[in-house]
């Protein structure tokens, strides 16, 4: 029988595709707009396959307190939260979970509004 090592976590650095407007701090994100109120975006190189997930844990809701986490399709506008463009799904800090449709920038209440301490975890089941 041959012993499987534990995987050793990446740097965020190492996985990102696109970062903007966030701060990386070994495995720590912060929002870094300076005084703008564009959306923070951080984009895994690897695509989520079905069964997979990613997680965050809040450690601060920051001024605005409106967070989302989510799956998009590559070449998703960066100035969109998931879930409020095309073929995106997004669970948002309201405690609602957004799937794009158009015209409608509207929720399907999931659960609690997010606070400082909770881990929100995305899992592509589809």
């Amino acid at each position: 029988m041959e012993a499987i090592a534990p995987q050793k976590l990446q740097p965020l650095l190492g996985r990102q595709l696109v970062c903007k407007n966030l701060k990386i701090d070994g495995e720590c994100l912060s929002h870094a707009a300076y005084g703008s109120t564009d959306v923070g975006l951080f984009v895994f190189k690897e695509y989520v396959r079905v069964g997979r997930f990613f997680e965050i844990e809040i450690l601060s809701m920051g001024k605005s307190g409106s967070l989302a986490i989510g799956l998009v399709p590559d070449g998703f506008p960066d100035n969109l939260l998931p879930g409020l463009g095309q073929k995106s799904y997004g669970y948002h800090s309201d405690g609602k979970v957004y799937k794009h449709v158009p015209g409608s920038k509207s929720g399907i209440k999931s659960g609690d509004a997010w606070k400082v301490g909770d881990r929100i975890k995305c899992k592509r089941d589809l």
